[in-house]
Order: structure tokens, then sequence, then C-alpha cells
């Protein structure tokens, strides 16, 4: 028997929905003869989803400047 790899990056493609449809039908076969794969793959559904419904959140003025000041010290 051989050790099927689980291929984190397929799986969030396939649940962003941002494979071409070809490579997504490919990826749901291989994916649904693994449930671990398929468990991943409804939690980031899950998770996306979630994301998809939270309100936005932007830094303000004071942070973003705070940020900037910051990476210009760090990066010299």
């Amino acid at each position: 028997m051989t050790m099927h790899e689980h291929d984190q990056e397929i799986i969030m493609a396939l649940a962003e929905g941002s494979l071409d449809p070809d490579s997504a039908s490919r990826a749901t076969a291989e994916i649904a003869g693994c449930a671990d794969c398929s468990r991943e793959l409804e939690f980031q559904r899950i998770a996306l989803d979630a994301l998809g419904n939270a309100p936005a959140v932007y830094l303000t003025a004071a942070e973003s400047a705070a940020l900037h000041d910051r990476l210009h010290r760090d990066l010299g």
C-alpha cells in the first residue's frame, strides 16, 4: 500500500474555487478517496465561508503610520 500525500495547496485551491474545471474535477476525485483530505476540504470551506461573512477590517491611520515607520526602521 502506498501512502497518500495530502496536498494542502490543492485542497485550499479547490475550496476557494480557483482551479480550472479539469483540475477541480481531478482534485475532487482524489480528495473524495481520502477521509483526511475530505475533512480538511470541508474545514477550509467552512473557514472561507466564515471569513466571507465577516465585516471588513482596516487599520486606522495611526496604526498604518506606525506600521510603516516600523518597517522603514527594520528594513533600514
